[in-house]
């Protein structure tokens, strides 16, 4: 129970319609508050959340017999907050973020769909999502850089 309950991100991952939309806005809180400490501090935090993920997900994974399913939305939580870590807490920065967290995340092109695909198990439910705001966030950073946002 307490494995679902994380992995939902306490029941976000429950919403029918667009959870990962949904389960992505918690990750702009999470990742704005970690860009508050040192950049070492900020990955030592966010590995700890991923590798209970982790653990967390093979668990539900293995309970519901499946990879991925929509209730699973922690990987979307750490994915956002990937994504906004690098650049600045502005409304418009952050929504740039958070649209292109979300673009990658639904589409998933080139690196982020082979490895969707190729790797299964917690691995790849929490890999794509990384992948998709490594992308975002320097894609955020060059617009926010770009026009000096």
């Amino acid at each position: 129970m307490i494995y679902r309950l994380y992995t939902s991100c306490f029941g976000i991952g429950f919403i029918r319609k667009a959870p990962g939309t949904f389960g992505s806005i918690p990750g702009l809180f999470l990742g704005v508050a970690l860009s508050r400490f040192s950049l070492l501090t900020s990955v030592a935090i966010l590995a700890v959340i991923t590798i209970a993920a982790y653990i967390a997900i093979e668990k539900v994974e293995r309970q519901l017999d499946s990879h991925d399913p929509s209730e699973i939305v922690i990987d979307e939580v750490i994915g956002q907050a990937i994504a906004v870590l690098w650049i600045e807490p502005k409304l418009l920065t952050l929504a740039i973020a958070f649209c292109l967290f979300r673009f990658f995340d639904i589409l998933k092109p080139g690196p982020i769909g082979w490895f969707d695909k190729k790797i299964h198990g917690p691995l790849g439910t929490i890999g794509d999502d990384m992948i998709a705001g490594v992308i975002a966030g320097a894609l955020a950073l060059f617009i926010q850089a770009k026009l000096l946002l």
